[in-house]
């Protein structure tokens, strides 16, 4: 982990003679696209952070009701390290045949190829978005034994002690790491920042009583609030959500800021529009399955689906909102 780290500034035309040739072409074509998935064969679902955390826990849920779907096992693979970057130049460059999918969050995946210093391998044209998975807001989470008990608290204290109320976060350029900057620039202080490659690790150093708040997603935080381990200091969201009933909004404690973490999707750039459309097919149904939206909501994972174009748009905002909070 790094302290005090922050993060910087995304026709082919051929002519065949014979009717017969055009359409035996046509039906080799139909077959091959149709073949995927073939049975048996296993399909990847790149997780590129630590097991615990906010993507981890939407993998694992999504990946049996996918299975279901595609007719094939869906195998989740955790590939940490360099705030997602791991992970997500092993899916940049996976064979462009639809069998590894993986998460390219916002604003997560963006930060890493948007900032120069971080040296990735990968750009926004090396992904096709499929479809989204979620959306959810960025909570602000002390322990049950801080004085801090809202947000003007927290910021009295960074206040009285700059640079050393230790602020932990997941992915450096993540939404919870972005959460952190924003409330630093509204609130003109400055933490020290713990990062972590994840959500989970960075919620064990709170408990551990090695930083003072942390900043994550809902299902990072939400069993820790449940049993009373710790505290929501606010939620980065437009409304309160009933998934922390009480927990105030920063915009409602007189800080407008909203931050998401948008669970994106993605193959490879050049994975064949027709195996793009089975897999955004198959996510759109198995989100749908039955059981899928309460498990999500006792895991405090908010749903959305979007197709793989609507979610391209996102990821335009996503690129624009970087560079407003670095700039």
């Amino acid at each position: 982990m790094t302290s005090n780290r922050r993060f910087r500034g995304f026709a082919l035309a051929i002519s065949i003679p014979l009717v017969v040739g055009i359409t035996a072409a046509c039906g080799s074509a139909t077959t091959q696209e149709s073949g995927f998935p073939k049975k048996g064969k296993a399909v990847t679902l790149i997780v590129p952070f630590a097991p615990g955390g906010l993507t981890d826990l939407a993998g694992r849920l999504l990946g049996p009701a996918l299975e279901n779907q595609l007719g094939t096992p869906v195998e989740i693979l955790n590939k940490p390290g360099a705030s997602s970057q791991i992970g997500l130049t092993a899916l940049a460059q996976a064979k462009a045949d639809g069998y590894t999918l993986g998460y390219t969050l916002l604003p997560t995946t963006p930060s890493a190829y948007l900032d120069p210093a971080r040296k990735a391998a990968f750009s926004r044209d090396s992904f096709k978005p499929v479809a989204n998975h979620f959306v959810i807001p960025v909570v602000a989470v002390v322990s049950k034994d801080s004085k801090i008990q809202n947000l003007k608290d927290l910021m009295a204290e960074a206040k009285a002690k700059p640079r050393q109320v230790k602020a932990g976060t997941g992915a450096l350029g993540g939404p919870a790491d972005m959460g952190r900057v924003l409330t630093e620039k509204a609130g003109q202080v400055e933490f020290a920042n713990v990062q972590f490659d994840g959500g989970g690790p960075a919620m064990v150093a709170l408990l551990g009583g090695h930083t003072d708040v942390t900043f994550g997603t809902i299902p990072e935080v939400l069993q820790y609030i449940k049993s009373g381990q710790v505290r929501a200091v606010g939620v980065m969201a437009e409304a309160e959500t009933d998934l922390l009933p009480g927990t105030p909004t920063f915009k409602a404690q007189g800080m407008d800021l909203v931050m998401l973490s948008e669970g994106v999707l993605s193959v490879s750039a050049a994975t064949p529009p027709a195996v793009v459309e089975k897999l955004q097919s198959a996510i759109d149904k198995a989100l749908k399955s039955e059981g899928i939206e309460q498990k999500s909501r006792e895991l405090g994972i908010i749903n959305q689906f979007m197709t793989g174009d609507e979610a391209a748009k996102r990821w335009t905002l996503s690129e624009e909102t970087y560079a407003k909070v670095t700039g």
